[in-house]
């Protein structure tokens, strides 16, 4: 059988680790007395969720790029915080949000009179989408 394995895989040049666990499958299956179609069906329910899991973090980044704007030292994406809102973020002046660069080598920091909601209606007025 495991001759007749190698030579139906050989088209897919699977690497050893990749054969070993199709192995791993098909033997699991011939012990639980499982068929193919229960394969399929589990894989079917697995790939579901895993569209599902690509489709919610592109749509977590899309949020999260529509809540940032470009560093003006490194154009990566700075993050916004709010500021002055308990004794841990005071800043010792009227800020009320700042922008954050996530590069350690830039670290740029610019504080905001503006409130994060009113930075997030203005990033959508810019791109159009508000």
């Amino acid at each position: 059988m495991i001759v007749e394995m190698e030579k139906l895989l050989e088209p897919f040049a699977l690497d050893i680790r990749t054969y070993g666990n199709l192995r791993n499958i098909l033997v699991h299956l011939k012990e639980h007395g499982k068929t193919i179609d229960d394969f399929i069906e589990y894989a079917n329910i697995m790939q579901e969720a895993h569209i599902k899991g690509i489709a919610e973090q592109e749509k977590a980044q899309a949020e999260h790029k529509a809540n940032s704007l470009p560093c003006p030292e490194c154009s990566l994406l700075m993050t916004l915080r709010p500021v002055n809102i308990d004794n841990s973020t005071q800043t010792g002046d009227d800020s009320k949000s700042v922008w954050i660069c996530g590069n350690n080598k830039c670290m740029y920091v610019e504080y905001s009179e503006k409130t994060v909601e009113q930075w997030r209606d203005e990033i959508k007025r810019r791109s159009g989408n508000g």
